[in-house]
Formats: structure tokens, sequence, C-alpha cells
């Protein structure tokens, strides 16, 4: 059932008891219910980039906005 989730699998961070049911899982059965499937490297790229570009669209606490001070 799709209840509109973002779902990202890591894929040099998953598991199984054989390549061949990893192969299963990752290539065949992920992709149907995963939005991304990235390994360690891209996921921790993707945060600190998502991180840097927040930090430049949010004012820092406690800052007092420009058109506070006129």
């Amino acid at each position: 059932m799709e209840l509109g989730f973002h779902v990202t699998l890591v894929r040099d961070t998953t598991s199984a008891r054989a390549h061949e049911a990893l192969h299963a899982a990752m290539d065949i059965d992920d992709p149907t219910y995963a939005t991304e499937i990235l390994n360690t490297t891209a996921l921790i790229d993707a945060i600190t980039l998502s991180a840097a570009n927040a930090a430049k669209l949010e004012p820092a606490m406690g800052a007092v906005p420009p058109s506070a001070t006129r």
C-alpha cells in the first residue's frame, strides 16, 4: 500500500544470507518501493548538501532580521 513516504535504501549497509538474495532484494524487489537506492558516501553527501542549503535559507537562531532594526 502506497502511503506517500520517501524511502531511501543504502546499498552497502544492507545484508542478506546469500549474494543471490541480496541481488533479488536490491535489484528486483526494492526498486518497486524505494525512491532512491544509494551507497553510504552518496547518502552522506546528500545529507551534508541538504544541511548546507538549509543553513543558507534560515537565519541563525537569535539573529535579528535587517527589517527589525529600522
